[in-house]
């Protein structure tokens, strides 16, 4: 974001923290609600620091997402700005998603293809990992057969 800013810069307020013990101690990462639990903290943090700065209304860059339940994230959204007193501010910005992407491609940005959670992580690459792991197996397995 950094060098972004210094190319293009515009006013972005942001957190470098990842926060991942909070993340794990607040999602049931074995349930079927771990992204309910997700959208949860995340909306409740950032209308926290809305509400911190000043701002009129809080958002969310998961609006963006075609994969993301808009649905949910508008409920929630809603009900915790009544509790934190600072409104969500809902817009669907999917007809943006490609737009983004297009951007980012030309700016050489990063864009990662899933949430950004780790469980979400995990589950894009478990594949790949199986495959590392099978193969680091036959490569042990070649190496132990051939030997004298």
């Amino acid at each position: 974001m950094h060098i972004f800013q210094e190319s293009d810069p515009i006013e972005i307020d942001y957190c470098e923290e990842y926060g991942l013990r909070e993340y794990l101690s607040n999602v049931d990462y074995e349930g079927d609600n771990r992204c309910e639990d997700c959208y949860s903290l995340r909306l409740s943090t950032t209308a926290r620091h809305a509400k911190e700065k000043g701002f009129d209304a809080f958002c969310s860059t998961l609006l963006f997402s075609k994969q993301q339940d808009h649905e949910k994230i508008r409920e929630m959204g809603k009900q915790i700005g009544e509790q934190t007193g600072i409104p969500f501010e809902y817009r669907d910005y999917r007809h943006l998603c490609e737009c983004s992407k297009d951007i980012a491609k030309k700016k050489m940005l990063y864009r990662q293809s899933y949430c950004g959670c780790i469980f979400s992580e995990f589950e894009r690459f478990k594949d790949t990992t199986r495959n590392l792991y099978e193969g680091w197996k036959l490569k042990e397995n070649l190496t132990n057969n051939s030997a004298p």
